[in-house]
């Protein structure tokens, strides 16, 4: 297990990808670890709600990119639950409401595309599904705390070295 988490920390500090199909796999790997060695010591109920969760967790983080299939009433028709008890369900399995869990996870992609990409801040919005770019920077102003643009810009300066950053 431990030689499987340096190795995925060590694919994705070296490629700065999350869509890379190795990180897939050794997340999907460790899971899978950590699913059969919980598993014996859980009820069969809470067995079937953890194999349900771990579905819709993986299920989201493939479909992050096409908003429509990260709804609660995609999620809730996919899944056999229906709308409203998904939302209690997911909430109770995870701890995040569906829509804080999605955005959570946007946010991340987002912050690694504006650190790591090159991709115009339209790119990036478009890529994760958002309407316009209004929507986009009201979405990371409200999480960061600056625009896509100014957050770019203290990344980027940050990686200068300190005789070479403005003020």
């Amino acid at each position: 297990m431990d030689s499987l988490m340096r190795l995925t920390v060590s694919d994705w500090k070296d490629r700065k990808n999350e869509a890379s199909e190795t990180l897939f796999f050794l997340v999907q790997t460790i899971l899978a670890m950590i699913k059969q060695n919980i598993s014996p010591n859980l009820p069969e109920a809470r067995r079937k709600n953890v194999d349900k969760i771990s579905q819709i967790i993986q299920y989201i983080h493939q479909n992050i990119y096409a908003t429509e299939k990260t709804q609660a009433s995609h999620l809730a028709t996919v899944f056999g639950l229906s709308k409203h008890y998904f939302g209690i369900f997911f909430k109770e399995q995870t701890g995040f409401t569906l829509g804080n869990y999605v955005a959570r996870n946007k946010l991340h992609l987002i912050e690694n595309r504006l650190r790591y990409s090159y991709f115009s801040i339209k790119e990036i919005s478009n890529e994760l599904g958002f309407t316009d770019l209004s929507h986009f920077n009201k979405f990371v102003k409200l999480h960061l705390g600056q625009t896509p643009s100014a957050f770019r810009e203290q990344v980027s300066q940050l990686a200068l070295p300190k005789n070479m950053q403005t003020e």
